[in-house]
């Protein structure tokens, strides 16, 4: 397994949209977690997350989440979705905080639950990454 260091950094390098935490109102199985975050990522618009579960001082599942987005206009969307499972919120992502940091920071624990999908990469991100590629050969 790769280090979270190794992870956080790679998951730096996206533009992600938003900065999401979901508290349940209730105790929630592990197993009713996953179903649920796996409908939630196949929102139509919802082109890439990542999600780590934790627990409160209540010990009620926590989730932080990462999004990005196809189309910003309609994060309402996401949002009612995810207002439906608890208690939501949603911030914009600013890359100056450390939001993928504190998303994974229980990420690799003993009783962790997460997934993620990488958002596609911008143009510009792609061309670096062949100018890399290519000059690296």
């Amino acid at each position: 397994m790769k280090s979270t260091n190794t992870i956080v950094d790679k998951l730096k390098t996206y533009e992600w949209d938003y900065f999401v935490t979901l508290t349940y109102k209730r105790k929630v199985c592990d197993g009713e977690i996953q179903k649920m975050m796996n409908r939630f990522t196949q929102h139509p618009h919802i082109t890439g997350w990542v999600w780590v579960r934790e627990f409160t001082s209540l010990l009620y599942p926590h989730l932080h989440l990462l999004l990005k987005l196809s189309d910003m206009k309609k994060y309402h969307r996401v949002k009612y979705y995810l207002e439906e499972m608890g208690d939501v919120h949603f911030v914009k992502y600013d890359k100056t905080q450390e939001g993928v940091s504190y998303t994974l920071k229980t990420y690799g624990s003993h009783n962790d639950l997460w997934d993620m999908k990488q958002p596609p990469l911008s143009i510009n991100q792609k061309l670096k990454l062949r100018y890399y590629e290519y000059n690296n050969r």
